[in-house]
């Protein structure tokens, strides 16, 4: 899958969003980003197809260090491509109180 992504010179991810979505029958809408910012589609790694389109910038930065920018992940290993679910707690029934003392 393709995202439009603008970032910042940090490579920092300040909007997303997917760029077949901006595309309509009547015809298409356009971005323009903020100065300052870049802009450019690309492909999502595949380890991270899985993850939400919400949760991509916190996953993902863009690498500008290279001739060519490319989406990498924030940081390998401690960032997971897809967030663990969380799990429901347990449902605790309160106790039934005896009578109270007089």
């Amino acid at each position: 899958m393709k995202i439009a992504v603008s970032y910042d010179e940090a490579g920092n991810i300040l909007t997303l969003f997917d760029p077949e979505a901006m595309r309509t029958e009547a015809g298409f809408f356009t971005y323009t980003p903020s100065p300052g910012e870049s802009h450019r589609v690309f492909d999502i790694p595949s380890e991270f197809d899985a993850a939400r389109l919400l949760d991509l910038p916190r996953l993902l930065r863009v690498d500008t260090t290279g001739p060519q920018p490319r989406l990498e992940c924030k940081s390998a290993p401690s960032v997971s491509p897809v967030p663990p679910a969380v799990p429901s707690e347990p449902q605790v029934r309160p106790e039934p109180l005896g009578e109270a003392a007089v």
